[in-house]
């Protein structure tokens, strides 16, 4: 698997799993982080995907660690979050949820499902996923639109938020 995840990651930062602990809560957090291709609408048309190979390779990585981790614990509460590159129909975004994770991008009305703005497209590429042990309660997310709507930009990203409330026993 380590020459797997050397070819996923090649030219990448690697982001690796957090466990944060506190108050009796471990809550594995993977942030991974991919790579560009051609915008949709640029003068390459049609656009070139070529990372898109790279960005299946890294989700199934991610999609097995998790995997693992649920085996062991089929409640075990995961976020899966980052700038994916990678839009949320996506085949990649597909191979990552599973049918473990849910991404909470969905939970927003399609007016405001962005996270950034390109060439006047609106498109979710920040994506926070949750294993399904942490809906419930319901978990509140949103995008901040600071800088995708405005040409003074601190980023070209939004940050996205979410308040998962973990309490007693996981949602299972």
């Amino acid at each position: 698997m380590v020459g797997a995840v050397q070819e996923a990651h090649a030219d990448v930062p690697v982001g690796l799993p957090a466990v944060p602990v506190g108050r009796r809560v471990d809550l594995p957090v993977l942030v991974p982080r991919a790579v560009r291709d051609d915008p949709l609408f640029g003068r390459v048309q049609p656009p070139q995907r070529s990372s898109e190979t790279q960005r299946h390779q890294q989700a199934a990585i991610v999609n097995r660690f998790v995997g693992v981790l649920l085996a062991a614990d089929k409640n075990a509460r995961v976020v899966v979050f980052g700038d994916l590159n990678d839009f949320e129909f996506s085949r990649t975004l597909e191979n990552l949820e599973g049918e473990e994770r849910f991404n909470l991008a969905e939970t927003l009305p399609d007016p405001e499902r962005y996270s950034y703005v390109f060439e006047g497209n609106s498109q979710v590429l920040d994506q926070i996923l949750v294993s399904r042990s942490l809906l419930a309660p319901r978990p509140e997310y949103g995008s901040v639109h600071t800088n995708s709507e405005f040409a003074d930009q601190v980023s070209d990203h939004d940050p996205q938020l979410a308040r998962l409330r973990v309490t007693g026993e996981p949602a299972g």
